[in-house]
């Protein structure tokens, strides 16, 4: 008797096992069924992935944003490669450029944003400043002083550290703009004298290149009149400052009546 109950339990507990192992494999091929319809999903977002942060899409993706989105650009300028990175930087300052013309000043300085992001993703300093420049100029004319001035600040000391004369002339000339805006009358004539030395010393002041090889004279000669005409500035300035208070030091007191 004993015999045939194990006669029977051997076949069952096998029928068992077997289910069960069918079980598992079941299983095991709906996850990877699953798996591999996510996959398939998700190949077609990879490859836009890879085609947006190419320059040209980078680009793309990044005029399609508001000035409130620089978080999203700032991810997008990441993913770019070193090269791609600097590509993308010469292609957004003319976009950053149109902008301005455009008179859509916030649009202009997120892009010229963008531009410096991008340079320094690259490691390309030259470039980074002049795209510190133009963010600078930027933001002075849309009254962010402060970013103004730190993107000045920054774009003389990388002119200076690579040599470039002009663009830290441009650099010096723009700050002395911002000095007189903010009544900084001895910060503007500090910066107004360098540049003035810078133009006078320079042995190349005739044909001062650009870093990328353009010839500059019709700017360097408007950074000459831009800092004589800072100088001349300052100096009337000063000069009708002091009259005003001379006026009010001698000013005669009101007689009185009683």
């Amino acid at each position: 008797m004993a015999k045939s109950a194990a006669s029977v339990a051997l076949p069952a507990a096998r029928v068992y096992a077997g289910s069960r192992m069918g079980w598992v494999h079941h299983k095991e091929v709906v996850f990877a069924t699953v798996a591999f319809s996510l996959l398939l999903r998700g190949l077609p977002l990879l490859a836009q992935k890879a085609q947006v942060f190419g320059p040209e899409g980078a680009l793309q993706s990044i005029l399609s944003l508001s000035p409130a989105e620089s978080a999203q650009a700032l991810a997008i300028v990441r993913h770019c490669d070193p090269d791609a990175a600097r590509i993308l930087s010469l292609m957004l300052m003319p976009a950053a450029r149109r902008s301005f013309d455009a008179g859509d000043l916030g649009k202009s300085a997120f892009l010229y944003g963008c531009a410096a992001d991008a340079a320094r993703e690259s490691k390309d300093e030259r470039l980074l400043a002049e795209a510190e420049y133009r963010l600078g100029t930027t933001c002075f004319h849309s009254r962010d002083y402060r970013r103004a001035e730190n993107s000045l600040l920054e774009g003389a000391r990388l002119s200076e550290k690579h040599k470039l004369d002009i663009g830290l002339i441009n650099n010096l000339g723009a700050l002395g703009d911002l000095y007189i805006r903010l009544a900084k009358y001895d910060a503007a004539e500090q910066v107004s004298k360098r540049a003035l030395a810078l133009i006078t010393g320079s042995p190349n002041r005739s044909s001062i290149q650009h870093p990328y090889g353009a010839r500059q004279s019709d700017r360097y000669r408007s950074s000459v009149l831009r800092a004589r005409q800072l100088q001349r500035g300052i100096r009337l300035l000063r000069e009708g400052i002091g009259r005003s208070r001379r006026i009010w030091i001698h000013r005669p007191s009101p007689v009185s009546t009683d």
